[in-house]
């Protein structure tokens, strides 16, 4: 759980970046920093996240209802901006695997279809995550 909030704190600030940028000016320089890796944070956090989904339903039978429901939508909103962002890493994998070109036009229309929920998604992610790295540590 607490590598899952990293990531989602982490592709959520890049996934939300003019947003925050807005709010906290300060921000830019750490944004700026990360832009260059945007693209494997966002696949490590699609991994992290599919992941932590299996385990969701699996053994963590002992957890708060609240902190499923959280743990729930932070999976959701990181699997939406991991997927947005290492969008780039996965186009040209598929490009390489499909001779047919039929997943890589599946891909491009899930990519259209969920690009205006970018900000929204990372918001989430960041908000949730912060919720459970919080409770993680306590």
């Amino acid at each position: 759980m607490f590598l899952l909030a990293l990531a989602g704190i982490v592709s959520g600030l890049l996934a939300a970046s003019n947003f925050v940028i807005e709010r906290l000016p300060d921000a830019k320089d750490i944004i700026e920093k990360l832009s260059p890796y945007q693209a494997m944070i966002g696949l490590v956090s699609l991994i992290l996240a599919l992941l932590q989904l299996f385990n969701l339903f699996g053994n963590n039978v002992n957890m708060v209802l609240l902190s499923r429901i959280v743990a729930l939508g932070c999976v959701g909103a990181t699997v939406v901006v991991g997927f947005l962002l290492s969008f780039p890493m996965i186009n040209k994998f598929i490009a390489e695997q499909d001779e047919t070109g039929n997943a890589k036009e599946k891909a491009e229309m899930m990519r259209k279809k969920l690009s205006p929920y970018q900000v929204t998604a990372g918001l989430v992610s960041m908000g949730t995550a912060a919720y459970l790295l919080v409770t993680s540590i306590f």
